[in-house]
């Protein structure tokens, strides 16, 4: 037992190695354009979202079900259950991994807009989770839904549509949280 709480306050410090290593002291200014820019973004899709019947924005959400359908692949190794949520793992993965790579190079504006396509996908997420018990939505390949074997899996799947809302509300408070910490970003640097 001794052996695995030294393997973990090892495992802990080296994990604190790099992120205290991915810490930027020179973030890239940011800017009141950019700011705008981005308060622009944010506002179009809530605008985009509350107008359209089928809330798909395309060419985003092709590149988002890309990353879908590879995180099936990937994550399917893993297991049954793993290869059934890797595909919303998948979506999520990659925008997570452009944010931490631009977050390392301290590019503001990059981040914030990693950020807000991160939580873009959480809206299409919900979404497709919502439709777990109706299966309106068209699916790849005319397959399984995802959500309907998970959820039921879980014995949850009455609750997709309340999951799906607690999803939507996180996803927006987390793509205007961007906004507001690109905001953030420009008070300190002026």
């Amino acid at each position: 037992m001794d052996l695995v709480a030294a393997a973990g306050r090892v495992g802990m410090s080296r994990l604190a190695e790099l992120l205290a290593s991915w810490r930027q002291a020179d973030w890239a200014p940011a800017g009141k354009l950019r700011l705008g820019s981005l308060a622009a973004i944010a506002a179009w899709l809530a605008w985009y979202y509350s107008q359209s019947f089928t809330d798909w924005l395309p060419i985003l959400d092709s590149v988002n079900l890309a990353f879908h359908e590879f995180g099936h692949l990937l994550f399917g190794i893993f297991g049954n259950t793993m290869g059934w949520l890797g595909g919303t793992l998948g979506q999520l993965l990659m925008p997570l991994v452009v944010l931490l790579v631009f977050w390392r190079q301290g590019d503001t504006f990059s981040v914030a807009i990693a950020g807000m396509w991160f939580f873009q996908n959480g809206l299409n997420i919900a979404r497709y989770l919502g439709d777990a018990q109706s299966q309106i939505l068209p699916l790849v390949g005319g397959g399984q839904h995802d959500w309907t074997y998970l959820l039921t899996r879980w014995g949850v799947l009455q609750q997709d549509t309340v999951i799906a809302s607690y999803i939507t509300v996180f996803s927006w408070l987390g793509l205007w949280g961007m906004v507001a910490w690109y905001g953030y970003r420009y008070l300190q640097d002026n």
